[in-house]
């Protein structure tokens, strides 16, 4: 779908910037104003690089090498510029507040891109702007580049240092919301929680689009419980769990679940034996409809759509109401599904126009549609000519004749209507917290008055309860209420709410009401092929012996990422005795394609003791074509010339030549943590031949297979199995290698050899130690981990002499030709690396080797 970035980007990703490129990339969801919002941020980055680094590709290096701007100062100014001071970042700090559980400025670093870090920074920034200026910012901006210290800066601007900074900063957030406590209730305190959002018990954070099943006694929700985004039925009366029904972000039917943004949405068929949902599958997204008891796939419907959201099933019929995005455009459709099974033969588009309209839901008796649009009401309608957007509100609508009536006034910031018979309920933000109102009748209740927020109701069919979810102690949780309209105090729908707990007199929200730019004097054009850098890193030395050398890896590529160019060098003495690579890439296509030039150098010490160079030139191709997310297929084809030299002795020069044509079948959906591989599988099975007959002048055919798997124990810790094996065939059928840190840990480099091969790795790793502060100097290291591991693996020639196990009288299970280890060991992260130290024992299970070989290696866990 894009080439943007090297990386799938998730769904959650709501933009981003590149320093190397000067290149701004946002995603456009039909919303107007989320475009606002993300534009603004990402140029306030492109900004804040050109002012820091500028544009020179040796001012970005030099400056970089020098500091790294912290991350707080940097997403909090994005966030601040774009949004001011919004509802969803107070409810984040207040939270974080009430529970005692904000991050001291000094220690935010230490939480990388954490979604914490942001609303944190956000709300640093105004406490400076709003204690010393709002000059102060850009005065620590341009400070920064020459003091290259945010301590230094802080003390000299602010008069405090950034330990005293974060003291300030902690004392006001908790005198302003403390508070809260005596004048509001928390959420549980009068609603009843059904699930935990615990990170380390149940892995969630999110527990999103809770639906009453027809008969009110299940409720079905969508969750990132167990790692992955899947959907979960529980109990509406305790919340255990009956069942995960879906399991979502591991095949290619459900690579995506809409829980980011919060626009996935669940709906039960009348009958309550079917449930709805959108997902995106390898093609885009789809319809899916899968039976409750089993979680089988009954219907998988794919539309002529960018994007389906908020499904709604009509409890009358076999029709499902949706948000659909198409061409930039968020509106609303039906399908009817009755007759259909994997097409849907009618579709009806109900609007069809640029405001964002979403979240549609029947009426109790399947005739109206109530939905949420920034549409303008009748008071004040505007003409297509003009552009207003971002003011949320609430509207009913005949799906026969498309007539459309406004509820609620556009203050009101209104989110996810749900009609019963007891009315109409919908989430709105009033003196900037979202709590849960109901207009029944001529007159609108408001149901909850919660400190931080809840969102996302829904009623039973009844009318007796409502589910919604509330943000409490950081996460988003389910929670019910009985009764909801009992002796509730009506309130007046049309007064204005203005959310006023800060000073933004200065922040003033965009309101585009001049007439829209003539189209025609802009015409779209492609992005055209001007290369820039990606990503560059490099380091020269010197010595006697060879001079000036060094090291450099470059990746240059067009706007769009469709052409890149890839150069990998080791530099020595001059090109012909030097490394390097340079690769090509072509991507605009499902099939990429690749080709590079590459040469290296080996060395060897003879028998003589002389020293052999090896020299190998060649030519790679490459062609990759991916079946899903999960899967793909590689074609490899490589001509190398080899040569050997002597470097002290004259001797004949020895040479051939290998065309070596390769497929690969690969498989992964392994889930990651900042420390490596979590849970999932992933696997490799290849096949590589050379032979005479096409020029090559070795003749052998290798067979090779890496299946690695990871289970989750704990919400930390994880057991991982790797189990490889080769095979080669031939007359110059090739060797395999084993021993060394990287298979079996306490043998020597390539100990064990053979055209046989088969290896088992079997890991336990746990967290150590979370933190170590040091005084000096002042450094901190986190996530220090451990691993208890064993291996066993051999590397054999001869089928008929290897022997796995031995006869001895004193052990009942000996390994002979097999060869194993155990051991132990601590990891720890030191960016970009992961430092690995281990300690393991030779055994063949009858004993365990008295000396430990100790091995220490930067590189990422298998």
């Amino acid at each position: 779908q894009t080439n943007i970035a090297q990386d799938i980007i998730d769904e959650g990703v709501g933009g981003f910037t590149t320093l190397l490129k000067n290149r701004v990339v946002v995603p456009y969801t039909g919303s107007y104003a989320d475009l606002d919002h993300v534009i603004t941020h990402e140029l306030v980055h492109a900004f804040m690089f050109d002012l820091f680094f500028g544009k020179s590709m040796e001012s970005i290096f030099s400056q970089q090498s020098l500091m790294q701007l912290p991350l707080w100062f940097v997403e909090g100014m994005a966030e601040y510029e774009s949004r001011g001071w919004d509802p969803e970042t107070e409810m984040i700090i207040k939270d974080l507040a009430l529970n005692q559980r904000l991050i001291p400025i000094q220690e935010l670093d230490g939480y990388g891109g954490s979604y914490f870090v942001y609303k944190e920074g956000q709300a640093i920034i105004k406490f400076i702007v709003e204690r010393y200026g709002r000059q102060k910012i850009g005065e620590m901006f341009h400070m920064l580049k020459s003091s290259r210290s945010m301590d230094k800066t802080c003390k000299a601007l602010l008069g405090s240092n950034v330990e005293k900074l974060s003291e300030l900063w902690l004392k006001e957030m908790h005198k302003t919301y403390w508070p809260y406590l005596a004048a509001k209730k928390e959420i549980p305190d009068f609603a009843k929680q059904l699930t935990e959002h615990d990170v380390f018990k149940t892995g969630s954070y999110f527990n999103l689009a809770p639906c009453f099943s027809p008969q009110g006694d299940k409720i079905a929700y969508i969750s990132d419980q167990d790692g992955r985004a899947g959907i979960y039925i529980i109990s509406s009366i305790d919340g255990h769990r009956i069942k995960h029904l879906v399991k979502g972000e591991q095949n290619a039917l459900f690579e995506a679940m809409h829980l980011a943004w919060f626009r996935g949405g669940l709906t039960w068929s009348p009958d309550g034996k079917k449930l709805a949902f959108a997902a995106k599958s390898t093609t885009g997204d789809k319809l899916y409809v899968v039976r409750v008891d089993n979680g089988k796939v009954l219907k998988k419907l794919e539309f002529p759509l960018d994007g389906i959201y908020y499904p709604s099933w009509s409890p009358a019929s076999d029709k499902i109401a949706f948000c659909g995005l198409k061409d930039g455009q968020s509106d609303l459709y039906v399908a009817d599904i009755a007759d259909s099974h994997n097409v849907a033969y009618s579709l009806e588009r109900l609007t069809d126009d640029l405001y964002d309209d979403r979240e549609p839901e029947w009426s109790p008796d399947g005739r109206e549609l109530v939905f949420v649009s920034d549409r303008p009401g009748a008071e004040n309608e505007i003409s297509g000519d003009t552009l207003h957007f971002g003011r949320y509100r609430l509207f009913t609508m005949d799906p026969a004749s498309v007539g459309i009536t406004c509820l609620t006034p556009e203050e009101d910031k209104v989110s996810r209507p749900s009609w019963s018979p007891k009315g109409i309920a919908y989430t709105a933000i009033r003196q900037g917290v979202s709590n849960i109102f109901v207009i029944s009748g001529d007159s609108t209740l408001q149901v909850t008055d919660a400190i931080t927020g809840c969102l996302q109701s829904k009623w039973s069919r009844d009318g007796s309860k409502l589910v919604f979810i509330g943000y409490h102690k950081t996460g988003w949780n389910i929670f019910t209420i009985k009764n909801p309209l009992d002796k509730l105090p009506e309130i007046d729908s049309q007064k204005v709410f203005f959310w006023a707990s800060a000073d933004t007199s200065w922040y003033q929200p965009r309101k585009f009401e001049q007439p829209v730019a003539d189209s025609n004097r802009y015409k779209p054009g492609k992005a055209g092929t001007k290369f820039s850098v990606d990503w560059a890193q490099g380091s020269f030395n010197y010595n006697t012996l060879s001079g000036l050398g060094g090291q450099a890896e470059i990746v240059v590529s067009d706007v769009m990422g469709n052409h890149q160019f890839y150069w990998l060098s080791d530099m020595v003495i001059n090109l012909q005795n030097s490394d390097y690579q340079l690769t090509y890439f072509y991507r605009p296509r499902r099939w990429d394609y690749g080709i590079s030039y590459y040469q290296y150098h080996n060395y060897y010490l003879a028998s003589n003791n002389d020293i052999i160079i090896e020299k190998i030139n060649g030519v790679q191709g490459i062609l990759s074509y991916p079946f899903n997310r999960y899967q793909r297929i590689d074609f490899m084809g490589s001509w190398s010339h080899y040569k050997e030299e002597y470097y002290y002795y004259s001797a004949p020069d020895a040479s051939l030549n290998v065309i070596i044509p390769a497929v690969s079948l690969v498989h992964d959906n392994v889930q990651w943590s900042y420390h490596g591989p979590r849970e999932g599988r992933r696997a490799i099975a290849a096949v590589e031949a050379s032979s005479r007959t096409l020029g090559s002048d070795l003749n052998f055919v290798n067979y090779f297979t890496d299946i690695r798997q990871y289970w989750p124990l704990t919400k930390r810790s994880e057991f991982a199995l790797r189990l490889m094996g080769g095979i080669s065939e031939g007359s110059d059928a090739q060797y395999f290698e084993l021993g060394g840190p990287y298979n079996l840990r306490a043998y020597d480099y390539n100990e064990l050899d053979g055209t046989r091969m088969a290896l088992l790795n079997m890991e336990l790793r746990v967290p150590f130690v979370d933190r170590i502060q040091m005084a000096i100097p002042p450094i901190s290291f986190y996530g220090i981990r451990g691993a208890m591991f064993f291996d066993v693996g051999a590397a054999w020639s001869d089928n008929k002499q290897f022997q796995l196990f031995q006869s001895d009288p004193n052990a009942m299970l000996k390994m002979k030709d097999l060869k194993g280890s155990l051991g132990t060991g601590i990891r720890m992260i030191i960016s970009p690396f992961m430092m690995k130290l281990d300690f393991s024992w030779k055994t063949d299970l009858s004993s365990i080797s008295d000396k430990a070989r100790i091995s220490f290696v930067l590189g990422s866990e298998y």
